[in-house]
């Protein structure tokens, strides 16, 4: 008599026992024999349930509903290897890339990783470039894949079939006259080489109202938030897929208004397409006690019906002759609400946005609970930090947005002195971290120095960070400086 195992049950009954499961328990189930690592690697269901699938660390390009069955196997591989590292007691870093330094010429760099890890985006005041992430970039041998008199900002989300869609915002000036708002998206497609460049395969432009307060791209959706004068919520939703969008307003809730007797300042604009929901972010002010509350509101989303601009073959109103749509508050919740300290790991639990818990010494992850529908419950838990201590920072991150909550800075030489460790949620919310950052030897040994988190992709195991020397006097010191000394680097760490 044959021993039960899951090495001789049923595919189906192999799929459903490992359905649920962690990335981790997934592959170590795959490596135990080839006729487990088979079904492992062709039975898709298996995946698409892992209980921490958002954690798989694609590449540039890849999206969960895109990537071949085939190859997800070697993600989740990488994926156990790459938390394998950050976990460790003493974790120390493969590679130190020094991605740029600046002496003390003008000009405003900012570096990001894209979703992959595999390539950085570099974005000044008229110019984004693109380099691949395997050697330091050299900026005066590369070309512009996108250029304008004024860029303020960039965003970016990858489609699938190595293809990724920037939505940028930016100015120009045609025949001498006034500077013109522009939305531009930029549609590219990523080589299977990394010594290769990416092609652009598309540019389209259009038009965008004055005074833009914020602007997000979320699964080919952007939202642009912008601010009129007598703070009135004024929005744009637009499809980047069929070109149409719609232009929405809200109101203050008078109940809050009212019970706080405060004053109320719309804030930002994002939205979540899967849910068919507008999050709004906004701050009531109590007249005379000086006290905040911070309101995250969803909203339903109206149909996105309007062009952009007027095209041939249309007979609809652009977008700007159509009235605003008023949107339907469907949730409301207080950031100092009380909230869960046990983090739900059901995938009925859909992130809304991330913020620092009031006393400072966690993250909370607010939540849709979908059992009952979009409709459903906002739930908020917290992931606490291990040990609230002063040499501890909190980092937080938004999923739709590319950098962290705050600024997250320390002076060099306290790493010599004590441990500085960073705190992280994982994508999945499924569990608190914590890693003991190592520092380039240049930049620990320099106590001129104050470094400074950029970015955080824990999924990729990358953190990109700055290293700027810091004067006391800065028209003193800049006289004395020596010039072939950079003041202000930036760097790229890779576990």
């Amino acid at each position: 008599m044959v021993a039960p195992s899951l090495d001789n049950l049923a595919v189906e009954l192999v799929v459903e026992i490992l359905k649920g499961e962690d990335i981790q328990t997934i592959v170590s189930v795959g490596l135990t024999s080839s006729r487990l690592y088979r079904i492992v690697r062709n039975e898709r269901k298996i995946w698409t349930k892992a209980s921490d699938i958002l954690d798989l660390p694609l590449q540039t390009g890849e999206t969960l509903p895109t990537i071949p069955t085939p190859m997800i196997i070697s993600r989740g591989m990488r994926a156990v290897s790459i938390r394998k590292r950050l976990e460790d007691d003493e974790p120390v870093p493969l590679r130190f890339l020094k991605v740029h330094e600046l002496g003390s010429e003008i000009g405003d760099f900012k570096w990001r990783l894209l979703p992959g890890g595999q390539w950085l985006l570099l974005q000044d005041d008229h110019d984004i470039r693109l380099f691949s992430a395997n050697s330091r970039p050299v900026i005066s041998d590369s070309t512009p894949i996108f250029s304008a008199e004024s860029i303020y900002r960039c965003m970016f989300e990858a489609i699938g079939n190595r293809e990724m869609r920037l939505a940028v915002q930016c100015t120009e000036e045609r025949f001498g006259l006034k500077r013109r708002p522009r939305l531009v998206i930029i549609h590219l497609r990523f080589p299977l080489q990394l010594e290769d460049m990416p092609i652009v395969i598309s540019i389209k432009s259009y038009p965008l109202p004055d005074r833009v307060r914020t602007l997000f791209l979320n699964e080919g959706i952007v939202s642009v938030y912008y601010h009129e004068l007598d703070n009135t919520f004024s929005g744009i939703l637009f499809d980047c897929g069929t070109e149409l969008g719609v232009r929405i307003a809200a109101e203050p809730l008078l109940e809050v208004v009212k019970a706080t007797n405060g004053e109320w300042h719309w804030q930002s604009l994002d939205v979540k397409p899967k849910l068919r929901k507008c999050v709004l972010f906004a701050v009531c002010v109590k007249t005379g006690q000086g006290s905040t509350l911070r309101l995250n509101l969803l909203a339903d989303i109206p149909s996105l019906c309007h062009p952009f601009s007027n095209t041939s073959d249309s007979k609809n109103p652009t977008l700007f002759q159509c009235d605003p749509e008023m949107l339907r508050v469907t949730h409301l919740h207080v950031e100092n609400d009380p909230f869960s300290s046990n983090p739900p790991l059901s995938s009925r639990y859909v992130p809304i946005k991330e913020y620092i818990a009031p006393d400072s010494w966690g993250v909370v992850c607010l939540c849709l609970d979908t059992e009952s529908g979009v409709d459903g419950e906002l739930v908020a838990f917290s992931m606490r930090k291990s040990s609230p201590d002063q040499d501890s920072f909190t980092l937080c991150w938004s999923h739709s947005a590319y950098c962290t909550r705050g600024v997250i800075r320390w002076a060099a030489p306290r790493l010599s002195q004590s441990r500085v460790l960073l705190e992280y949620v994982d994508e999945a919310y499924g569990r608190a971290s914590s890693l003991k950052l190592t520092l380039p030897r240049e930049v620990s040994e320099d106590s001129s120095k104050v470094c400074e988190i950029k970015q955080i992709e824990f999924i990729q195991g990358q953190i990109l960070l700055t290293a700027e020397t810091a004067f006391r006097d800065t028209r003193v010191s800049m006289e004395s400086h020596d010039l072939a000394t950079p003041l202000h680097t930036t760097w790229l760490l890779q576990y």
